[in-house]
């Protein structure tokens, strides 16, 4: 480290001209070695190169505003003044790890003007400097707490999709800090409505303190409607940020169970902990005033049921009725979020919970029974199935109306025809894993039979929440984790039944009940003389499933999203 410290300056000011040459695709591993050099070096040292990297960024600002170009422009780091604003934005990011406060508050000063600019990339950037300042540097967040809530709260409306992602990275540092008892006292923005007095004052009384949980309700409702952004990325981080959240609230403030506790409290739910505050906080928007409001909503208590689903089964009994209200909404967008969230509640709650409950659940999920638009009869036939392998065919037939037993009966005769041949087929393979273990081969037919050897690893990927397993129209499979229906009465292998109904007609039909069919091989024609059509007759005529193929998502992935694929020279 020393002797990289004595070149930093000859090093850093190579590197900086190489990240500004490069494109912006390749400038990930040179903005690496810029943060690592930058934290190695005295602040003396990257005070000057920091410095001019900022007086550029003005400057191409500056002249960004003007009609003609002057003639002393700033010519590197992109073609336009958007790139360029963008590159010494994240050149000026890159040295932070190695800025005292001083520096540092010179790089969020220079950032903020960006929080609200009309162009996205130039937003993106700036939330992306104070994500790290949120994050990275909580001594400094906590004394410009004041004005960080106020840059992101005045930020709302001009904040665009694009930005979405880097702007919940400053969401849960600030949330947490306004809703720790030791937050200090400060002069917040005043409120959106601007019809109180006391949070003019706001530093002293209770003024303060109402205007904090304000802002704190405000930033929770945002990471809320993240959750229906169509962007992956940012419905995964609102996802994560919830879970995240919560997690933090609960280590600060515990549930707590007595009574006692919550009696004594005004509005005892404070008294419960901070995960029930959060909860109590996102409930409020089964009340709004638009579908696409009450839906993120329930998606959210959906993902917080998945999570905590222990620590939440005391509140699901008052939480549930709510949400089944729902089902008799005309949008279909809400009732379309409301059987996600019933699917996880027939995946994560109790047994005796359900079976307690299935009285409501059936009433409204029969509303939707023969609607096969956005495929809610498929949906509602998919949750039923799981209850009645969870709570019993007979539990859920003394709930079920006359009207739609023969649903429940379609679905009792497919499981035991299922069961049976998953029965034949775990005794016709047992032999063929004996011969197969001898010749060294892989066991792939031990890995797909009922057999219960394999199914910690199925348990373990199946155990991770998928937002399009539970909401989305593509797929219906099960989302949650088998494992989880260890605790059902019925015991034995819970897996989704495939109904085939995506697929249609009577292909679909005949294909589950015949399992000699030899799979479509779409345009080309298949040769039947050829041998590997003999031997896919055989395959699925025991009842072996195809392995998937090899472009399906089975490859590892990174926090951005990437797959990660080894060579086998990096393997060896």
């Amino acid at each position: 480290a020393g002797a990289l410290r004595a070149w930093s300056k000859n090093w850093l000011a190579l590197l900086f001209k190489v990240f500004l040459e490069s494109p912006p695709e390749a400038r990930a591993p040179v903005s690496t070695a810029i943060s690592a050099y930058c934290a190695l070096t005295d602040a003396a040292v990257l005070a000057p190169l920091f410095r001019s990297v900022v007086l550029k960024l003005i400057k191409i600002v500056e002249d960004s505003s003007k009609e003609v170009p002057p003639p002393d422009m700033v010519t590197e780091g992109g073609l336009d003044p958007t790139s360029r604003r963008c590159s010494f934005l994240e050149l000026a990011l890159c040295t932070a790890a190695g800025l005292d406060d001083v520096g540092l508050a010179t790089l969020y000063k220079a950032a903020k003007p960006g929080l609200t600019d009309k162009e996205a990339a130039v937003q993106k950037k700036a939330y992306k400097v104070v994500a790290y300042v949120c994050e990275a540097r909580p001594l400094f967040m906590r004394e410009q707490l004041a004005d960080l809530v106020g840059q992101v709260v005045g930020g709302t409306a001009a904040s665009l999709s694009a930005s979405k992602r880097y702007r919940l990275r400053c969401l849960k540092p600030l949330v947490l800090a306004l809703s720790s008892p030791s937050c200090p006292d400060m002069q917040l923005p005043g409120g959106m409505e601007d019809d109180s007095d006391e949070e003019e004052q706001g530093v002293q009384g209770g003024g303060s303190d109402a205007r904090r949980r304000e802002i704190v309700g405000s930033l929770v409702s945002e990471i809320v409607l993240c959750c229906k952004e169509s962007n992956k990325k940012t419905r995964s981080a609102a996802y994560e940020l919830l879970v995240q959240l919560a997690h933090a609230m609960d280590d600060v403030e515990p549930m707590r169970d007595d009574d006692e506790a919550m009696e004594g409290a005004e509005g005892g739910a404070a008294m419960r902990g901070g995960l029930h505050h959060l909860l109590t906080i996102i409930m409020a928007g089964l009340v709004g005033t638009t579908p696409h409001m009450i839906s993120a909503t329930v998606m959210a208590l959906a993902r917080l049921l998945y999570e905590f689903a222990g620590q939440l089964e005391g509140l699901v009994p008052e939480l549930l009725p709510a949400v089944l209200m729902l089902l008799r909404t005309k949008s279909r967008e809400v009732v379309k979020s409301v059987l996600g969230f019933v699917k996880v509640c027939s995946m994560r709650m109790p047994v005796e919970l359900l079976t307690s409950n299935l009285g409501p659940i059936l009433e409204g999920l029969l509303l939707w029974a023969e609607d096969s638009k956005n495929k809610f009869k498929l949906k509602v036939r998919v949750i039923v199935e799981r209850l009645a392998r969870r709570c019993g065919f007979e539990a859920v037939a003394a709930k079920m109306p006359p009207s739609d037993a023969k649903l429940l009966t379609h679905i009792r005769k497919e499981h035991n025809r299922k069961q049976r041949r998953r029965d034949s087929e775990a005794g016709s393979q047992a032999g063929d894993e004996a011969d197969e273990d001898m010749d060294g081969e892989d066991d792939t037919r031990s890995r797909r039979s009922g057999a219960g050897r394999s199914s910690m690893g199925r348990t373990a990927r199946a155990s991770e929440w998928g937002h399009s397993k539970v909401f989305s129209d593509e797929s219906d499979e099960e989302a949650g984790p088998r494992g989880g229906d260890a605790r059902s009465r019925k015991g034995g292998d819970t897996r989704s039944v495939r109904t085939g109904a995506n697929r249609g007609g009577l292909a679909s039909i005949s294909g589950q009940r015949a399992g000699g069919r030899l799979a479509e091989s779409g345009e080309d024609p298949m040769n039947l003389l050829d041998a590997s059509a003999s031997r896919q007759l055989v395959r699925n005529a025991a009842g072996v499933r195809p392995r998937p193929a090899a472009d399906s998502d089975d490859f590892r992935r990174n926090d951005e999203g990437r797959m990660i694929i080894n060579d086998e020279d990096d393997e060896g």
